[in-house]
């Protein structure tokens, strides 16, 4: 089955499918509207990743961590470290240490933003007691990909891939003067399952990392009269028993 078969308002469920589409109509944000306007500014003051190996300028990046219970909703920020992915999981950027850009101060304690990580893990497939009473690691990045009429966008330059971690979430934040940028799951044989089109604010994407693996379309701009960008927020959920909240 071709993926221009399958793809559409398909109801999935992540514990049965391993992939979960919501609409951004059906995130109840209501409170933090004002809190989410503040977290959308900060995609215009991302710094360029300087960890691309095909030497491209067009993401830009902020990145932070988290501790998180589940149990308790309770949410803290960690201390900045580098971000570091296999060479198994990541061919593109793996293998290195990436001191990416940390979270804006005003970032970390944003209502809104803290509202997602808390929401976001409900969607996780039903972990147990215990594992909801113990930490979890979040990891929250900001990334904007750029592109001109004369140029392309890599959202995913690793291609079809896993993140690393157990669960996954994918929320577009805005996207202006760009064409294409189609968000895909696959079985971990690659063969394709899903796919959709994230187009307004907060239409999101769940996975669970160890059962599908995941890629976005390239980007192109529509009008020459200005630039093309595709701004995300990606939350990666990991579950550390042992995680200290001075990690």
């Amino acid at each position: 089955m071709s993926l221009a078969q399958i793809e559409g308002e398909i109801p999935v469920s992540l514990p049965t499918h391993g992939y979960l589409l919501v609409r951004g109509e059906d995130f109840p944000l209501a409170d933090h509207r004002k809190a989410w306007e503040e977290l959308t500014d900060d995609w215009n003051h991302l710094e360029i990743d300087a960890y691309m190996s095909d030497k491209g300028r067009y993401r830009r990046r902020r990145y932070g961590r988290f501790f998180f219970v589940p149990a308790t909703s309770e949410v803290q920020r960690l201390k900045h470290a580098p971000v570091f992915q296999s060479k198994s999981v990541n061919g593109f950027a793996g293998g290195i240490q990436r001191d990416f850009a940390p979270l804006r101060e005003s970032t970390f304690a944003n209502p809104a933003l803290l509202a997602l990580i808390r929401r976001d893990f409900s969607h996780n497939q039903a972990p147990s007691a215990s594992q909801r009473a113990e930490p979890w690691e979040v990891w929250v990045h900001q990334i904007r990909i750029e592109t001109t009429i004369d140029d392309v966008g890599y959202p995913a330059p690793e291609g079809i891939h896993h993140d690393g971690h157990d669960f996954i979430a994918m929320h577009l934040v805005k996207k202006d003067n760009v064409r294409g940028g189609k968000s895909m799951i696959y079985d971990n044989d690659r063969k394709p399952l899903y796919s959709c089109m994230l187009e307004r604010p907060l239409d999101s994407l769940y996975a669970d990392d160890h059962r599908v693996m995941h890629n976005v379309e390239p980007i192109e701009a529509l009008s020459p009269d200005r630039p093309a960008k595709r701004d995300v927020l990606i939350l990666d959920y990991d579950y550390k028993p042992g995680l200290l909240r001075s990690a």
